[in-house]
Parts: structure tokens; sequence; C-alpha cells
């Protein structure tokens, strides 16, 4: 499991969860099948201080998820070609050139999380 970048929601200050940040091995995935994230709460919050900006980083696009049916866990899955798709489509415009498989960091919205979490299973 990733961990979790909190910020305030702007009207009370509180501290909401917005996006879940995986990285290392959840990222070094196979870039053909699907890559699998449980969500899991209460979650560990992610410790900005200690954060590694020349990681490249990709916010996932909701269109690339989904979810997993599963009875003993809550698990959304990332379809990995069609991120690969998104990436190289991305990486033309980029003031210099990359890979996916320079991607160390995946960002992904808890607010589309959440949606996909209340979505009949389906798969690709």
């Amino acid at each position: 499991m990733g961990t979790v970048l909190y910020e305030p929601d702007g009207e009370e200050g509180r501290m909401l969860p917005v996006w879940l940040i995986l990285e290392g091995k959840l990222v070094e995935h196979d870039w053909q099948g699907t890559l699998t994230v449980p969500i899991d709460a209460p979650f560990q919050k992610a410790d900005i201080d200690e954060w590694d900006y020349e990681l490249p980083a990709l916010a996932v696009p909701d269109y690339v998820y989904i979810l997993q049916a599963n009875d003993s866990a809550r698990l959304v899955g990332i379809h990995m070609p069609a991120l690969r798709t998104y990436v190289e489509s991305i990486a033309i415009t980029a003031g210099h050139p990359f890979k996916p498989e320079d991607i160390g960091r995946l960002m992904l919205r808890i607010s589309d999380l959440e949606e996909m979490l209340q979505l009949t299973p389906r798969s690709r």
C-alpha cells in the first residue's frame, strides 16, 4: 500500500486525503497487465518533508481504473496498457522526452478511488 498526501479543505482547514501515492515496487509493474492496488483506510500519511522531488511522478487518469471484485478487500486495478498509452501521448508534448518506465511515482486521486469503489465491478 502507498502513502496518502493530505491537504487542507479550504473552508474549515481540516486535513483531507487527496492523493494516494505509489512508489517503488508498486510502480515497477509489468506495463502489459493490471496493477492491483488495495484501498485500506486508515492511510499512512505521506511525509512531504522527505519527498524526492526528482522522482518522476504521474497523476493517474480516472479512465484507466478497473474495480476488482474481492470478498475480503477493496481493490482497484490500474489497466497498465491504457496508462502506457496515456504516458506516451503526454511524453510527445513534454519539454523533455521520457518513457513510461521512467515514472517512479504514481499519484491516484482519492476522489477517483472513492467513486470507483461505489461502482459495479468490471474487467478489461
